[in-house]
């Protein structure tokens, strides 16, 4: 089964972008083997936009154990 870990910029995003994943995953592309973790919250687009700052975010999200 394929893993998706997202990176979002708020705590909104957190609860809402899995479950849109979730639905989109399913209803539109049929992908029905793909399961949502836990998104990383980037607390703002700052953190995401400073030089190597979505590098940062994706190499934890590589190294996550879950």
């Amino acid at each position: 089964m394929a893993k998706l870990v997202p990176i979002v910029e708020g705590d909104g995003e957190v609860e809402a972008v899995p479950v849109l994943l979730r639905r989109l995953s399913s209803e539109v592309c049929g992908f029905h083997d793909l399961e949502i973790l836990r998104p990383k919250n980037a607390h703002g687009c700052g953190g995401l936009t400073k030089p190597g700052g979505v590098e940062r975010f994706v190499q934890f999200v590589a190294t996550r154990k879950e």
